[in-house]
């Protein structure tokens, strides 16, 4: 068992990874030397059995030399407070709960928090008080994830603040999206994720100036159709677009003129393979998964036949499809 063993022997020890490992009831106390302190946990029991850690705020206010925490999805501290002010040196924080401590007390936290995860968010509002501009978080923060939150066209106006800040994934309904000198000026990966957006989200998006990743997942437009104009998203890479209702992709001439991979997985809806993507001379690497049948048809050499749809995608040296049973499919015999 874990607890029984000696760790005040480990004076060197800097990282401790508990994933995949079913704790028991506490944490060795003797770990004030960690710097990376890994508690993803695996439950062979089930995904939603919780992880118990009675003395989580004895724990954290041993490690002051703490840089990066991760958290398991399920954590049961009691009543226990944890004094996040503690750890002075924290840089990455995944898994923050806000559903179990109160995101006010992250604002004890000092400028060294580069990487932040919240689960369970009821309202972005929650976050201004460490989004601020004046506080230090919001200065040196690169990477933001926030889960289960309700986002209005003003919530996400204030991350335009946040000058570092290059990574945001958002999971949680968005009424609107702001202009895009609204947006974190350095933003280049984006995630949005069952945001249900009604109106087409790239008109906005392909105006960011420096994104390279674009991630749509889970309902994150309801739209019928998405529109990739001339010359929008010019410094585009990578683009994903995963089990969206979506019926029809247009893609410009000039659109994505430095795309590199292109993936569309699970979005039933999707009629074919836009004509515009012959045109991507610089895409690399094509995913199509868990589509019907037919949608991979049309995009195979069978007996010498080419379907209707591979003139579109010849050009790509990497081709990867995948029907709906799962089964992988060769664009050429």
């Amino acid at each position: 068992m874990l607890r029984k063993l000696e760790l005040k022997k480990f004076t060197l020890l800097r990282v401790l990874s508990l994933e995949r490992l079913a704790l028991g009831e506490k944490l060795p106390k003797a770990i004030g030397c960690i710097q990376t302190l890994d508690l993803r946990f695996f439950s062979p029991r089930g995904h939603d059995e919780h992880m118990t850690c009675l003395i989580m705020n004895e724990v954290i206010g041993r490690m002051r030399w703490l840089r990066h925490l991760y958290l398991p999805y399920n954590l049961n501290v009691g009543k226990t407070k944890v004094q996040w002010g503690k750890l002075s040196n924290l840089e990455t924080l995944k898994h923050f709960d806000a559903e179990r401590w109160d995101i006010k007390d992250l604002a004890h936290l000092t400028s060294k928090l580069q990487k932040l995860t919240v689960q369970n968010v009821e309202s972005f509002k929650e976050l201004e008080v460490i989004l601020k501009p004046s506080h230090p978080i919001s200065i040196n923060l690169r990477s933001l994830f926030v889960n289960g939150t309700i986002v209005e066209e003003t919530d996400l106006k204030q991350l335009s603040k946040c000058q570092h800040l290059c990574k945001l994934f958002v999971c949680g309904e968005i009424r609107n999206l702001p202009e895009p000198n609204l947006f974190p000026p350095n933003l280049t990966e984006l995630t949005l994720h069952s945001s249900k957006l009604q109106q087409d989200p790239t008109p906005i998006l392909e105006r960011l100036p420096n994104l390279t990743i674009l991630s749509f997942r889970y309902d994150a437009y309801i739209g019928e159709e998405m529109v990739f104009s001339s010359n929008g998203f010019h410094r585009l890479k990578v683009l994903s677009l995963l089990s969206l209702s979506v019926k029809r992709l247009k893609v410009d001439i000039g659109a994505m003129p430095n795309l590199n991979e292109l993936s569309i997985l699970q979005c039933k809806s999707l009629e074919m393979v836009p004509e515009g993507v012959r045109y991507i001379t610089t895409l690399q690497k094509l995913l199509i998964s868990y589509m019907s049948k037919d949608f991979i048809r049309r995009l195979q050499v069978i007996d010498g036949k080419e379907g209707e749809d591979f003139y579109k995608v010849q050009h790509v040296p990497s081709i990867i499809l995948i029907d709906d049973d799962n089964v992988r499919r060769s664009i050429r015999p």
